[in-house]
């Protein structure tokens, strides 16, 4: 649920931001710099969130690892009796 909500939250973040500069380039409201800096925003958030969710997938994969080799290990205790 945790990652569900931090994702849901980064969604509506990048859809303001996105939101924002595509209405700044529209209207012409912002000077190009302040639209460069919005996207850099942006870009980094979603650099920020990726990284995020590689080192979430790679906690489960260790995870997944020392459970498969757990189970290894029982199968093998279980053959001997």
């Amino acid at each position: 649920m945790v990652w569900n909500t931090r994702r849901m939250k980064y969604c509506l973040d990048t859809e303001e931001h996105m939101g924002s500069l595509g209405e700044n380039l529209v209207l012409g409201t912002k000077d190009i710099g302040e639209n460069r800096v919005l996207l850099v925003k942006v870009i980094l958030e979603e650099q920020v969130y990726l990284d995020e969710s590689i080192q979430e997938l790679d906690s489960l994969n260790s995870r997944i690892q020392e459970l498969e080799a757990q189970l290894c290990e029982e199968d093998e205790e279980c053959k001997r009796y």
